[in-house]
């Protein structure tokens, strides 16, 4: 065989192997983010439930955030949902699995994040660009970030049910400002693959233990 094709066969297999090795390295980081995200969650709901308490209600997040601005969301919600169910609908008739396992851990997790994280993303990367133009200062586009990043959880908060018990809202909440960050964090769309993949694991830890 001459060296030009064994060049050729070595050079896709190494690249099949390099892809490999970050998949399961991204795998393997996505667990260890998929564990920070229980922590951050049950800290989330036990915070909010004691500072709820301990107010006897009036600091909760269901008195701060308007009550139109909920139904929104809630109503978006439905909408992601249903695109949701639909996916999982068609997969859970071709596998073994039931559809609300497949909702669960894996079609609501990628629509989700595509429908919140996504325009995120796309949106830190624009006021990226204007820095880097000198459009706008870094200041500016740093406080951009941390008001879309709220708006967008406080959003998917409320896409689980208009009211929420303190502890879930401030559970959810936490966690999607986790993944926001994650989205804005990544190169290109990769930082949406991150929130994706710790998304399905967290999902996938939550369903094994019966929590979700």
């Amino acid at each position: 065989m001459s060296v030009s094709k064994l060049v050729s066969l070595d050079t896709p297999l190494a690249w099949v192997s390099n892809e490999a090795k970050n998949a399961k390295e991204s795998i393997s980081n996505n667990k260890i983010s998929s564990l920070g995200l229980l922590i951050i969650n049950s800290l989330g709901e036990f915070l909010g439930a004691a500072i709820s308490a301990r107010t006897r209600g009036v600091v909760q997040l269901d008195r701060m955030v308007p009550e139109s601005f909920r139904e929104f969301s809630r109503s978006i919600g439905e909408r992601v949902a249903n695109v949701s169910a639909g996916l999982a609908r068609r997969i859970s008739s071709v596998t073994p699995f039931s559809q609300s396992a497949v909702s669960k851990v894996f079609t609501a997790p990628i629509v989700e994040e595509l429908a919140y994280r996504l325009p995120l993303a796309e949106a830190g990367h624009y006021l990226d660009h204007l820095v880097e133009k000198q459009a706008i200062c870094q200041t500016t586009a740093l406080v951009t970030k941390v008001a879309l990043t709220i708006i967008i959880s406080l959003a998917f908060t409320y896409a689980h049910g208009k009211n929420l018990a303190p502890g879930r809202s401030a559970g959810v909440f936490a966690i999607s400002t986790v993944l926001c960050m994650q989205a804005l964090n990544g190169q290109g769309t990769g930082g949406v693959s991150n929130a994706i993949l710790s998304h399905i694991v967290h999902n996938h830890m939550m369903h094994v233990s019966g929590k979700n």
